[in-house]
């Protein structure tokens, strides 16, 4: 069903430039088409810029796929953002948004010196500037000067989009009113053919054996993820669960020393290290665990717990994770642990498999709680911030 904006009236074509790093994202992808579609009916344009293909850090996570962005866009640079010439990037983002004919840009973020240099040429031309922000308090070390600079960026910015609770919190207590303070959804990347119906049904048609519990993780092995913590924690279940397995999805700098770590706590072949999934071989990992395991020390959000409730899984996630407290119902979706606690982290699993026994009122709650976050609504979320922002206007209350 098509988003369906409510708003000021234009009075004047809205003109707006969407900024974001790679074009490796695809639940950006989907946002993005559902904006450009929601822009043309609406009589409005927008343009779309991705500074690269991907990152150094997603070579591992396969290419990024043309045919998720139905939308036009400008690509500026091919391979990774990390691999660019500094000058040439620099150089580029000024110049285009020097040239541009547009009233508003939006940019990805505030801590990169393309985003400051693309700021001061918004400013130079008095344009408007807004910022997606989805940094919390726990993303990483509060250091005074970077705190600083942050206030000093978002003072130039006419509005700032968050992502749920902890982000508003965070831009509030850098000094952003509430006027200027738009929040939006995150989205995840599901199947064109996804249905609730659908989802619902093959995960009842799993049978979860309880005497055989599996517990998922998906993601980057890197530091941040907290997946030596979940080893630990995995460790202490057994003591519950002895024929429980540990499924560990995604690859990373880490994952050498993790392997290492599974022999020496005696994990052996009760953890599986599955490599990437992506597709039907992720949402199958899915349907087949009986719980999702996120334990960040740091997550701006963690669109891998909105994949797993859109497939009637519960999660466990830790205090650090921007998705607390949308995404967690206790007792319905699942749980949260504090963030580098392998005993609660153990403790809320084994509340999470019980849960997951309950598999129909479970799954449904789970899909009740994903199907909140769509791309449509995040996209009509994003257009009504720009034409409001553009019109001088505050967020809706």
């Amino acid at each position: 069903m098509a988003a369906k904006v409510v708003g000021i009236p234009l009075q004047k074509v809205l003109r707006v430039d969407i900024w974001h790093s790679i074009l490796w994202s695809r639940y950006k992808a989907r946002v993005f088409g559902d904006l450009y579609q929601i822009a043309n009916k609406n009589g409005a344009e927008f343009r779309f810029f991705h500074i690269a293909e991907t990152s150094d850090n997603r070579l591992g996570l396969g290419v990024a796929d043309i045919a998720d962005h139905a939308y036009p866009h400008v690509l500026l640079f091919r391979g990774s953002y990390d691999r660019v010439s500094k000058v040439r990037l620099y150089a580029k983002c000024f110049w285009l948004v020097w040239r541009s004919p547009a009233d508003l840009i939006v940019l990805q973020g505030y801590g990169e010196g393309e985003y400051w240099l693309q700021a001061l040429a918004v400013l130079m031309r008095g344009k408007k500037l807004a910022v997606n922000s989805d940094a919390t308090i726990y993303d990483h070390e509060q250091v005074a000067i970077k705190l600083v600079l942050k206030r000093l960026f978002f003072s130039f910015c006419s509005g700032v989009m968050c992502y749920g609770e902890r982000a508003v919190s965070y831009v509030r207590s850098m000094g952003v009113p509430k006027t200027r303070i738009w929040t939006r959804c995150q989205a995840p990347a599901l199947p064109q053919n996804y249905s609730v119906a659908d989802a619902l049904a093959k995960r009842t048609s799993h049978h979860l054996d309880s005497s055989k519990p599996r517990v998922l993780f998906v993601g980057r092995l890197a530091p941040e993820k907290g997946v030596a913590v979940l080893l630990k924690a995995f460790q202490l279940l057994l003591e519950d669960y002895p024929g429980a397995t540990l499924a560990i999805v995604g690859s990373g700098p880490e994952q050498a020393n993790l392997q290492a770590l599974v022999a020496e706590l005696g994990l052996g072949s009760m953890v599986e290290f599955a490599g990437p999934r992506v597709g039907e071989a992720l949402w199958d990992e899915i349907l087949r665990s009986n719980c999702l395991v996120l334990p960040s020390i740091h997550e701006p959000w963690g669109l891998v717990a909105n994949e797993a409730l859109s497939y009637g899984c519960p999660i466990v996630v830790s205090d650090h994770c921007g998705c607390v407290p949308e995404l967690v119902i206790e007792n319905r979706t699942g749980y949260v642990a504090r963030a580098g606690d392998a005993e609660d982290l153990a403790s809320k699993i084994g509340m999470a498999l019980k849960l997951s026994y309950n598999c129909e009122e479970t799954a449904k709650a789970c899909v009740e709680v994903a199907s909140q976050y769509t791309s449509e609504r995040s996209a009509a979320q994003i257009f009504q911030a720009c034409q409001s922002i553009v019109q001088g206007g505050g967020p809706a209350t």
